[in-house]
């Protein structure tokens, strides 16, 4: 694993990539080495990692009796239970980019079509870890584009979050982390107690057991798909629905979940694909798609 830059000033500048997110928070839960715990009036424990002079690392572990699960269910972007998103109030209209990957906008700016390089919007993405199959969460600010993402706007902080599951599934470990930068020590102790995410989760957890009926998640299911042989070249579009006549796709640059899409479009279909899922990109020849869609395209 390489090392990181640990004084490189996140709030002034780009997250390069999700990947670096995630690889970030990856480093920071891994082992206790460094970390000193911090007393508050908070539940879990709260631990500080002083790396520099400047930078610190805010880490609050929180053992909830919670199927791990029913966690990842809660948490899970497409889920739309605000649950990690609280403190950005203001992002009420979401984008799809890819399964378990949400773009969060302003209401004011979609309804008036602002466009603006500031970083007034929040993408919230959620990634597995493979073979382990821990799962990690990064909710951070972005522009309007989704692809550049800051650590610290003034809308909110970026948030990561990582779940282990603890006793065969039956409870869930749910660690946040946050930098901080150039914070006097003093008030780096202002943070304890200030998470509700157990919380929150305790109680969507309690609703749910009082009727078991509800579901709060309201992700749908995911497949990939994928085409063999590309050895041989692209495969082939149809011209018209009729099937009559037929002509190669792009050979420079295939991509699948584009290919199906517009393969679907001529046959008169609904059908989204992605060339990701789950936090982790595809191969040019994989695609994730909807279950239900795919059903009803390739029956």
């Amino acid at each position: 694993m390489s090392e990181l830059n640990w004084d490189a000033p996140w709030c002034a500048g780009e997250i390069a990539t999700l990947h670096d997110c995630f690889h970030r928070v990856s480093v920071l839960t891994i082992g206790d080495k460094g970390w000193e715990r911090l007393q508050g009036h908070g539940g879990g424990h709260q631990q500080v990692l002083r790396v520099s002079r400047d930078v610190s690392f805010y880490r609050t572990q929180n053992l909830v009796d919670i199927p791990a699960d029913f966690v990842e269910d809660v948490l899970r972007p497409e889920a739309g239970n605000g649950v990690l998103t609280g403190q950005f109030e203001a992002f009420l209209v979401a984008t799809q980019l890819a399964p378990a990957d949400l773009m969060l906008s302003p209401e004011l700016a979609v309804n008036q079509h602002q466009k603006s390089n500031a970083p007034c919007h929040l993408r919230y993405v959620m990634r597995r870890e493979c073979p382990s199959g821990q799962v990690s969460f990064v909710v951070a600010p972005c522009d309007e584009t989704g692809e550049h993402l800051w650590e610290q706007t003034s809308s909110g902080k970026a948030r990561f979050v990582s779940l282990a599951a603890v006793d065969g599934g039956k409870r869930t470990l749910v660690t946040e982390i946050v930098r901080l930068y150039c914070v006097p020590e003093a008030a780096i102790k202002l943070h304890v107690g200030g998470h509700d995410l157990p919380a929150q989760l305790l109680a969507h957890y309690q609703d749910r057991q009082l009727s078991p009926e509800v579901r709060f998640s309201a992700s749908p299911e995911y497949m990939v798909v994928c085409i063999r042989r590309c050895g041989r070249g692209p495969p082939l579009l149809p011209k018209t629905a009729e099937l009559g006549a037929w002509e190669c796709a792009e050979r420079t640059g295939f991509s699948l979940p584009r290919y199906l899409v517009r393969f679907a479009a001529i046959m008169g279909l609904d059908l989204k694909a992605w060339d990701s899922l789950d936090g982790r990109q595809l191969a040019p020849f994989q695609a994730a798609v909807r279950v239900d869609q795919w059903a009803r395209c390739w029956p």
